[in-house]
């Protein structure tokens, strides 16, 4: 890295190196049989250049391609976008602390392990029911990250990742019923049996279809279809569609917009999360960025470009991933990007919503959400597994139906609570979201 800063600041005003190097094991099963056992190495390095007042950007994933690397950043400067902000110092922010990144137990986790587990979780689905195509799969890497810059930064971390799926698609004349469930984090630490069971008690109930007419009903979202009921706060809080104009949310900050019971949080730091470092792609500390603090709109997320921007401060948010995921992808330039997002707990069980509610629907999956108006607030979708509550109890499937609401006016007015009980779903900590008057419409 030092070699390519120091070729790239002989024709260029500033610089900065980001590299990336990882590895990964997976363990996989589709149609209930063993479909991938594979390990993988990655490598990458990215070099901004900033030439008078411009920006290029180049990318490899050889060691030696020192030259070439430079030359290729250099070319397209001026065709880059404008320069507004100032690379950061290592003075700009210590990194580090108490948050754990790396465990031992994931990066030593036995291949063999993970495929005992993996024929284990089909042994026990298809001892209750052999139809069900049985698909689960496990995932641990590591990866070392390293940021560097001509203003004299030079930050680098080790993080462990894990993952693990359970599910199954069942096809019973014309009816196919897909369950699943997944979790992810930092350490290799999933309750495999637990999930299991779930998966199979959906199962149980989800093969009963129960009839269900179009209109406005009282719906318990669990914390996954919290996760589509909150992408209209995620896309207005990105400080790159802010600065455009493209949000709806410019210039509306500090302005009471959500229930007093909505607090969300854009946690850099959080244990356990997928998304938390000690830095982000730009070398910048990652931080607790509060969003919305008791419904009142408190912040934007922001990369160093979107806060110079702005007038604001960066928040660590600068990150170099795909676009679904906090999977890095050294080809693309660091944007704003959410690290974990963490929404607080209300004050009664999800187990007592259901009772409560008496009647009703609860969601657990939705499909087809990233398709509505976001920046309006729309989110819409099929439900891909939803069930009829009677009597405070899931009694059957919800079947054709599709989920309608505008989650701004559905967090303002129609909020009836929020359980005690939060899931984490690797860049997720969520609480099951009760709501009022939410339109649903099916072919019955």
């Amino acid at each position: 890295m030092k070699k390519i800063l120091e070729e790239a600041l002989k024709v260029s005003d500033q610089a900065e190196v980001f590299q990336l190097t990882g590895s990964s094991t997976q363990v996989s099963f589709e149609h209930s049989r063993l479909k991938k056992l594979d390990t993988s190495e990655e490598f990458g390095i990215a070099l901004r250049t900033i030439k008078n007042g411009r920006i290029g950007f180049a990318t490899t994933t050889m060691q030696d391609d020192v030259d070439d690397l430079v030359r290729r950043a250099v070319n397209v400067v001026e065709f880059g976008g404008e320069c507004r902000f100032q690379l950061p110092s290592e003075e700009a922010g210590g990194a580090g602390g108490r948050l754990s990144l790396f465990s031992e137990k994931t990066a030593s986790v036995p291949t063999e392990t993970m495929l005992e587990m993996g024929l284990n979780v089909v042994r026990r689905i298809h001892g209750y029911e052999p139809q069900i195509q049985v698909f689960c799969g496990f995932t641990v890497g590591k990866e070392d990250v390293a940021v560097a810059n001509s203003a004299g930064l030079k930050r680098t971390y080790g993080k462990t990742g894990a993952g693990f799926g359970v599910g199954g698609r069942l096809i019973e004349g014309k009816n196919i019923l897909t369950c699943f469930e997944s979790r992810a984090g930092i350490e290799f630490d999933f309750d495999v049996e637990g999930l299991t069971e779930k998966v199979i008690e959906d199962f149980d109930i989800a093969r009963k279809n129960v009839p269900f007419a179009s209109g406005e009903y009282p719906v318990i979202l669990t914390p996954h279809a919290v996760c589509d009921l909150l992408l209209p706060i995620l896309v207005c809080s990105n400080g790159r569609a802010v600065a455009k104009g493209i949000s709806p949310w410019k210039g509306r900050l500090n302005e009471e917009m959500f229930d007093t019971r909505v607090t969300i949080h854009d946690n850099g730091l959080q244990e356990n999360g997928t998304g938390s470092a000690y830095f982000d792609d730009e070398g910048v500390p990652m931080e607790k960025t509060a969003i919305i603090n008791k419904g009142v709109l408190s912040g934007f997320i922001h990369d160093l470009d979107s806060a110079a921007a702005l007038g604001a401060r960066p928040t660590g948010n600068g990150l170099r991933n795909k676009r679904m995921g906090n999977v890095k992808d050294v080809a693309a330039p660091p944007a704003p990007a959410a690290t974990n997002i963490v929404m607080e707990p209300g004050d009664i069980a999800a187990d007592e919503m259901l009772r409560k509610m008496g009647d009703g629907i609860l969601v657990d999956r939705l499909m087809g959400t990233m398709m509505g108006n976001l920046y309006g607030g729309v989110v819409g979708g099929n439900i891909l597994l939803g069930y009829k509550i009677e009597g405070g109890k899931r009694v059957g499937r919800v079947k054709d139906a599709m989920f309608s609401v505008n989650a701004f006016e559905a967090l303002k007015n129609n909020l009836v609570g929020l359980s005690v009980e939060r899931v984490a779903l690797g860049s997720f900590l969520l609480p099951h979201i009760w709501l009022k008057d939410v339109n649903i419409a099916t072919r019955q």
